[in-house]
């Protein structure tokens, strides 16, 4: 999921402010130059992996006091008796 957030906030980060495209543009840079419409998607999404390769993540806050003192909430669910075996017939 962390992975996921930081690419998109990747590509958000590398988009320029001033595109109002909703993805169409790059279809039709693709169809109408197919050669430098890939090339350039390429060089994007090299640009993108690079920058995702100097991410580093700070992972000390797994060994803080504060961290460590957190407790286990969650709820065991009883496994009940399950409801009639046909739900759309009559009593």
């Amino acid at each position: 999921m962390i992975v996921i957030f930081l690419a998109g906030s990747v590509y958000y980060g590398l988009k320029s402010p001033n595109t109002n495209d909703a993805g169409v543009t790059a279809v039709e840079s693709l169809s109408a130059n197919s050669n430098t419409g890939i090339a350039d998607e390429g060089d994007k999404i090299i640009k993108i992996i690079s920058t995702l390769n100097t991410i580093k993540l700070n992972t000390s806050f797994f060994q803080e006091e504060a961290f460590l003192s957190l407790k286990d909430l969650s709820v065991h669910l009883v496994e009940g008796s399950m409801g009639k075996s046909n739900p759309f017939a009559n009593y």
